[in-house]
């Protein structure tokens, strides 16, 4: 077992024990990686109707627990990504420019709707898109925001004294020196 095809016989041991033990001990047991048995979980899911799903049935605690942790499990995740919720998803924002909304006037969609945008999306995380470029100057986050270049330091200013306040109100002073504050 590990890596390579999945056969029956990890599709039913998946079955039988997501949701009963950690997606971790579930990855042991079947000699992969968590992100890994994720994924195949999530694409089950997806690949299914709600009645005929080799998982069981489709709650939302079981698609909570197929949620990606880190970005290291979502880059392996499907594409487009189906987690809308996710603050680094595009969606929202794709929706505010093609129907040019503001964030306070968002139309209501119902989940149709907004599966249907993110199908047609070419890009649908922020993150995939920072990882395969590099990082943007101040004046390309301006123009995807639809802000001036000035405008995003500002906010990027705001931002590290945020997280520096933070990392210090929790006595983590050392969380600074990862992103060289």
């Amino acid at each position: 077992m590990g890596g390579g095809s999945w056969g029956v016989g990890d599709v039913e041991v998946l079955a039988q024990h997501l949701g009963r033990i950690p997606v971790d001990d579930l990855a042991h047991r079947l000699g992969r990686e968590p992100p890994e048995v994720r994924a195949k979980a999530l694409a089950l899911v997806l690949e299914s109707k709600p009645s005929t799903c080799p998982l069981g049935p489709i709650t939302p605690e079981l698609i909570e627990s197929l949620r990606p942790v880190t970005w290291g499990e979502c880059e392996k995740g499907p594409r487009p990504c189906p987690w809308v919720g996710c603050r680094y998803h595009l969606v929202w924002e794709s929706i505010r420019r093609t129907m040019k909304v503001t964030p306070r006037k968002f139309p209501s969609l119902d989940d149709r709707e907004v599966v249907n945008h993110v199908a047609m999306m070419e890009d649908t995380c922020a993150l995939d898109l920072v990882m395969a470029r590099g990082p943007y100057t101040l004046h390309e986050i301006g123009e995807m925001w639809g802000i001036t270049r000035e405008r995003v330091r500002q906010v990027e200013v705001m931002a590290k004294r945020s997280y520096r306040r933070e990392a210090l109100r929790l006595g983590r002073p050392w969380l600074l020196d990862l992103i060289g504050l």
